[in-house]
């Protein structure tokens, strides 16, 4: 197996909710030096283009609940996936509006 950092997951959706935005997306298929689902974690960080605050949160599955996004305050969302080895490359969602 050759060592390296995950590939990019794809198929990055956020929806909002209040208090909360739900971000999913499909796992890269390329794990990178892990290769076994629990030696992956998958961020998501979660800015705005109009003054909201800065949210992220991690997990290991689809999808990653990022809470207390700045209500009326539009976000877009990027996932990387992190392995022992590193954090992949990312792929951002397209906005959404903070409830």
């Amino acid at each position: 197996m050759v060592l390296g950092t995950p590939g990019v997951p794809t198929g990055v959706v956020v929806a909002a909710s209040a208090g909360q935005l739900s971000v999913s997306f499909v796992p890269p298929a390329n794990l990178g030096a892990a290769g076994i689902p629990p030696d992956v974690m998958y961020r998501a960080v979660c800015s705005s283009s109009d003054g909201g605050t800065l949210r992220w949160a991690q997990a290991t599955a689809s999808p990653i609940t990022v809470l207390n996004p700045t209500a009326g305050n539009t976000y877009s969302c990027r996932v990387a996936a992190i392995n022992p080895v590193g954090l992949g490359p990312s792929l951002w969602s397209t906005p959404v509006l903070a409830l």
